[in-house]
């Protein structure tokens, strides 16, 4: 089950003020524009061709046209069509859409934590991003910076979610790590976190020279180790833990409620009408032998899991389960 975000603990005083909606024609930057044209030229010519094998050539030429393009996303502007967080708010997913000349196209991050392991596109709490979206809402129009990340297959250049090629060039969403996102029409904000804790908001547009003095607020990468006691626990008793790996994962509260979201899926498939237990077990059984050869190597960790859910997502029950156990942790 997925939450609707509420609002943040910390109050971002004035984010809102003057950002009422205009019903004037939004003026998206020229590099946004020309992606939204290169995506419907594309979407044109897979639809004029005359046959699969046309098709297919369209869809790669056109991901070797949106890898050339592969530029930052520097104050693009679009609506937000859905923020979601999981059970308990432990991160957010988002996603912004856009309609340049009657093609839309989404930028989305990853849907869920234990697929996010490696690009950490979820927004966590204690990014400054997670606050500024506690103060959003769903129809809300936007500026937003974010960084296009490679596709799992080398060959497909940036990442586009979609698992058919007519999805892909019909009505793109692209897996994108965002950096920024502010009201339309507003200045570029810059959160600062002070001496004692607090969190203040300029409104000032600063350049990069004028900034760098200021302490980071980047959330700090899911591959350190957390030295403080764990919010959430894995699928097994810490008090047993025996080996490195073991001790790793209870000590670090994202590899954790990974465990927790891998162990239960693991028995929802099983159950599954269709499934293959005995199959299932024993790739179980051997992903696990990989795990613990990362000791206590977080990072290593954290792509371990990541290569079962993607063996897991192949699987014709992962959709049902998924809903399932989402809904249940």
């Amino acid at each position: 089950m997925r939450n609707r975000i509420g609002l943040g603990a910390l109050m971002l005083v004035g984010l809102l003020q003057g950002c009422g909606q205009s019903q004037e024609p939004l003026d998206f930057p020229e590099d946004q524009r020309a992606f939204f044209s290169l995506n419907k030229e594309c979407r044109h010519a897979y639809s004029a061709g005359a046959n699969e094998i046309q098709k297919s050539r369209t869809f790669n030429e056109c991901n070797e046209q949106r890898a050339r393009f592969n530029r930052s996303i520097d104050g693009w502007v679009g609506k937000i069509t859905d923020i979601s967080t999981d059970q308990g708010g432990d991160f957010a997913s988002l996603t912004v859409e856009a309609d340049i000349d009657d093609h839309e196209i989404s930028f989305s991050t990853i849907g869920t934590a234990l697929a996010d392991l490696d690009q950490s596109t979820l927004i966590t709490p204690n990014s400054h991003l997670f606050e500024v979206l506690a103060e959003m809402k769903e129809g809300d129009i936007v500026s937003f910076d974010a960084t296009f990340l490679p596709h799992p297959d080398d060959a497909r250049g940036i990442w586009e979610s979609s698992l058919t090629e007519r999805g892909s060039v019909e009505s793109p969403d692209f897996i994108v790590k965002f950096s920024g996102i502010r009201p339309y029409g507003s200045l570029r904000e810059t959160v600062v976190k002070q001496e004692n804790g607090t969190v203040d908001l300029d409104r000032t547009e600063r350049t990069d020279s004028q900034t760098s003095h200021l302490p980071s607020t980047s959330p700090p990468e899911l591959t350190e180790l957390s030295t403080a006691e764990p919010t959430s626990t894995p699928s097994f008793d810490c008090r047993l833990a025996r080996t490195d790996a073991e001790h790793a994962i209870c000590e670090n509260s994202t590899l954790a409620r990974v465990d927790v979201y891998t162990a239960e899926m693991y028995r929802c498939l099983k159950e599954m009408p269709g499934s293959d237990p005995s199959s299932l077990q024993e790739k179980q059984q051997a992903w696990i032998a990989e795990r613990e050869l990362c000791s206590a190597d977080v990072g290593c960790l954290r792509s371990a899991y990541g290569r079962i859910a993607e063996e897991y997502m192949e699987l014709s029950q992962f959709d049902q389960c998924q809903e399932r156990v989402t809904g249940s942790l």
